[in-house]
C-alpha cells in the first residue's frame, strides 16, 4: 500500500501541486525550488562523472562516447519511461478502435463481446463504450504524467552534462601547457564552454534518448496498422524509409552550415572580448566607431549563416510536418490495391496510428539539426582537447625521494635558486630566439634585475622560470638551501618541480589581474566562503597593503577592506592596481618573487620608497629570492645582480656580486 502510495506521489507530483496554488498569490524564491522532494530525489540520482585526469583520456578519443557514459543511469531510466509513455499512447488507441468496433453494424464486433455468453444490448454496448472512453481518458492523463517525468529527468541531464564540460574545460585550461594557452583565442574557449557544451547537452538530454524510441515506436506501429489493414500498411512504411535518406542529406547539410556558424560566432565573441577589456583606450583613441563596424560586420556574417541553417532546418520540418500526409495517402491508396474493406474501425485505426506515426516524425528535423550541432561541438571540444597539458610538455618523469610536503609545512628557513644549463627557446614561426645556449645561476636569497629594450623576451625569461613556458632546449633547475645546505634540487619542468614551486614562490605581473570583489577578497584572492578571514588575516591584508604603499585612504576606499574593487579593476589606477598586486606577493609570504615590471605605473617617489622598504626591505630580510624585470634604470645599482637581455638570445651579466665586492674593496670592476 506504502509502495502504491509513493507511486501516486511520484506520479502526480504532489509535491509540486501545493505549491503552484501557492505561488499563484506570491512570487516564487529559490527556497521553493529547494524545498521540493522530487527536485532533490532528482539531483540525488547517480552519474558517473569521473575526476579531470580519469575523464580525459577518454573525452580526446571520443566526446560522444564519453558523454554517453557520464549519464548512463539517467539514459537507461529516461529510456524506460519513455518507451511505456508511447505504449500508453498506442494503447489508447487501440481501446479507441474497440469502441468503434462495439457498434459497427457490419459484422466486425470487439473482443471484449466475446466475454459475454449472449446478446449484448445496445445500452450495456454504451455502459462497456464509456468505460472505455473512461479508460483511454486515463491512460493519456498517465501518458502526460510519464512525459512530465521524463523532461524533468531531460532537465537534469541537460544541466549535469553542460556544467560537467564546462568544469572539465575548466580544468584543461588551467592545466594546458603556456604554448597551447598562446594558441587560442579567448572568444574560441568562452565559445566552447558555453554554446558547445550547451549544443552536445541538448542533444543528449532531449534527442539521444528519443531517436532509439522513434524507431520502437515506429516498428509497433506498423506492426499493428499491418494487424488491421494487412498489405496496405507496407505503403506507408515505403513511404516512411524514403524519409530516411532525406533526413541523411539534411544532417550533412547542417554539420557543414554549423561549423561555419560556429567559426563566425567565434569572431564576434573574439571581437567583443577585445572591446570590453579596454573601454578606455578605445574611447580615448576613437577607435569605437572601428571596433563597432567590425562587431557589426561579424555579427551579420553570423547572421547569414544562421539563417541559412534556419532555412535548412524549416525546409526539413516542412517535409516532417507532411510526411505524414504522405503516408494517410498511401495507407488509403492500399485500401483500395488490396481491396481492404472500409469499416469505420479500420478506418479509424488506420488514420489515429498515422497520427502517432506523424507525431513520432515530427521532432526528427529537430533531432538530426541537434545531432549535427553536438558533433560539430564535439570536434571542436575534441581539438582543443588535443593540445599537450603542462605536465605532458615534460621528459621524463622526476622521481625525487625528499618528501615535498614536509619542506612546504614551514618555509621560513627555505631560499630557493635557479640555474639554467645551456637554455634555448624560440616562439613558433620566429627566427630570432629569445635564448640560445644560455646558462645562468641565481644565487638563493639575491635581489637580480634583468633589463634590455622592449621585446627582447624579459616576459618570457619569467615565464620559463614560472614553468608556464617550456624551454625547447636545455634544463632550468631550482634548489632549495635550508641554513647554506642545498637540500633538494629538481628541474622546474616536472610535475614535482611545479607543485612544490608554486607553494613558494609568487608571480606579480606588468598587467595586474583584479577580481569583482572586495579589497579585503582581492589580496589573499581567497573568497568568504572559501575562506573564512579571522582578524590576524585581516591585519595581514593591512600590514600587506601598508607595505605595498597603499594606504585605506578614505577617498579611494570609502568602506576600507569592504569596498568593492569593480569589474577589471574599474575603480583603481594603473599604479593602485600594481601596487594590489605587489600586496599579494608580501601576503603570500613566499620565498621567491618574479616581477614583472610591477613599477611601470607608479611615479617616482612611490618607486623609491617601495624600492627601499619593500625591495632591499621586507623581502631582502625574509631571505626571499627577488626576480625583477625592468625597464627603468635608476635603481639598478640596488640589485645583487643585473643582466641585460641582448636580444639576439644570449644575456649579459652588466654588473654581478663579484663586482660588488671588489667595488666596497676600493677595487673597479
Amino acid at each position: 500500500m506504502k509502495s502504491l502510495k509513493q507511486t501516486w506521489a511520484w506520479l502526480s507530483f504532489s509535491d509540486v501541486t501545493p505549491l503552484m496554488k501557492e505561488l499563484s498569490l506570491r512570487p516564487a524564491d529559490d527556497a521553493d525550488a529547494i524545498g521540493l522532494q522530487s527536485v532533490l530525489k532528482t539531483e540525488q540520482q547517480s552519474s558517473d562523472y569521473p575526476v579531470f585526469a580519469d575523464a580525459l583520456p577518454g573525452m580526446r578519443k571520443n566526446l560522444l562516447k564519453m558523454m554517453i557514459h557520464f549519464e548512463k543511469p539517467q539514459y537507461k531510466m529516461m529510456f524506460g519511461i519513455h518507451v511505456i509513455d508511447v505504449h500508453v499512447a498506442i494503447l489508447g488507441s487501440l481501446l479507441s478502435v474497440q469502441v468503434l468496433r462495439l457498434f459497427e453494424k457490419n459484422g466486425t464486433e470487439s473482443w471484449i463481446l466475446n466475454l459475454f455468453s449472449g446478446p449484448v444490448s445496445l445500452t450495456q454496448k454504451g455502459l462497456l463504450g464509456a468505460a472505455l472512453v473512461f479508460g483511454i481518458f486515463v491512460l493519456n492523463i498517465l501518458a502526460a504524467s510519464l512525459h512530465a517525468q521524463k523532461i524533468e529527468r531531460e532537465m537534469l541531464v541537460y544541466n549535469r552534462l553542460k556544467y560537467g564540460l564546462c568544469s572539465y574545460l575548466q580544468n584543461f585550461v588551467f592545466a594546458m601547457s603556456g604554448q597551447s594557452t598562446q594558441r587560442h583565442k579567448t572568444g574560441d574557449i568562452i565559445n566552447m564552454a558555453q554554446a558547445d557544451a550547451a549544443r552536445m547537452a541538448a542533444f543528449f538530454a532531449h534527442g539521444f534518448v528519443d531517436f532509439p524510441v522513434l524507431f520502437i515506436s515506429v516498428t509497433v506501429i506498423m506492426y499493428l496498422m499491418h494487424s488491421f489493414i494487412g498489405s496496405a500498411a507496407w505503403i506507408g512504411l515505403l513511404i516512411l524509409m524514403m524519409q530516411i535518406p532525406l533526413s541523411a542529406l539534411f544532417s550533412w547539410l547542417s554539420m557543414k552550415v554549423n561549423a561555419k556558424l560556429m567559426r563566425r560566432s567565434d569572431e564576434r565573441i573574439s571581437i567583443a572580448t577585445e572591446w570590453i577589456s579596454a573601454p578606455r583606450i578605445i574611447r580615448y583613441f576613437g577607435w569605437s566607431r572601428l571596433f563597432e563596424q567590425s562587431l557589426v560586420k561579424a555579427a551579420k556574417l553570423e547572421f547569414h549563416e544562421e539563417l541559412k541553417l534556419k532555412s535548412q532546418w524549416s525546409l526539413a520540418f516542412a517535409f516532417s510536418t507532411t510526411w505524414s500526409f504522405f503516408v494517410c495517402i498511401g495507407i488509403f491508396a492500399g485500401f483500395v490495391i488490396f481491396e481492404v474493406g472500409f469499416e469505420p474501425s479500420k478506418v479509424f485505426a488506420s488514420i489515429w496510428l498515422a497520427s502517432i506515426l506523424g507525431h513520432q516524425l515530427n521532432p526528427l528535423p529537430w533531432f538530426i539539426n541537434t545531432f549535427s550541432e553536438a558533433r560539430v561541438g564535439a570536434t571542436r571540444i575534441q581539438n582543443f582537447l588535443s593540445r599537450p597539458l603542462q605536465s605532458e610538455t615534460f621528459g621524463r618523469p622526476t622521481v625525487c625521494s625528499t618528501d615535498l610536503s614536509t619542506l612546504t609545512n614551514d618555509l621560513s628557513n627555505l631560499q630557493i635558486g635557479y640555474e639554467l644549463e645551456n637554455v634555448s627557446f624560440s616562439y613558433p614561426g620566429s627566427d630570432n630566439p629569445i635564448l640560445s645556449n644560455v646558462s645562468l645561476c641565481i644565487h638563493p636569497g639575491t635581489f637580480l634585475a634583468i633589463t634590455g629594450s622592449v621585446g627582447v623576451g624579459k616576459s618570457t625569461l619569467l615565464l620559463l622560470l614560472l614553468g608556464e613556458l617550456n624551454p625547447q632546449k636545455g634544463v632550468i633547475w631550482f634548489s632549495v638551501v635550508k641554513q647554506n645546505a642545498t637540500i633538494l634540487r629538481l628541474p622546474v619542468h616536472s610535475s614535482q618541480g611545479l607543485e612544490f614551486l608554486r607553494k613558494v614562490h609568487t608571480y606579480v605581473p606588468q598587467e595586474a589581474f583584479v577580481a569583482n570583489a572586495t579589497l579585503a577578497e582581492n589580496v589573499p584572492l581567497q573568497f568568504f566562503w572559501n575562506l573564512p578571514q579571522s582578524p590576524k588575516m585581516q591585519n595581514d591584508i593591512v600590514r600587506s597593503l601598508a607595505m605595498a604603499e597603499l594606504a585605506l585612504l578614505p577617498d579611494v576606499f570609502p568602506k576600507g577592506l569592504q569596498t568593492e574593487i569593480g569589474e577589471r579593476g574599474v575603480n583603481l589606477s594603473g599604479g593602485q592596481k600594481q601596487r594590489l598586486s605587489l600586496a599579494r606577493s608580501v601576503f603570500a609570504n613566499s620565498r621567491v618573487a618574479l616581477l614583472d615590471d610591477p613599477l611601470s605605473a607608479v611615479d617616482e617617489n612611490l618607486e623609491d620608497k617601495l624600492i627601499a622598504d619593500l625591495f632591499e626591505g621586507h623581502f631582502k630580510t625574509l631571505g626571499v629570492t627577488l626576480i625583477w624585470c625592468t625597464h627603468r634604470l635608476r635603481h639598478l645599482d640596488r640589485a645583487d645582480t643585473v643582466l641585460e637581455m641582448t636580444g639576439e638570445g644570449g644575456i649579459k651579466v652588466v654588473r654581478s656580486q663579484q663586482d660588488l665586492e671588489r667595488t666596497s674593496s676600493g677595487v673597479k670592476p
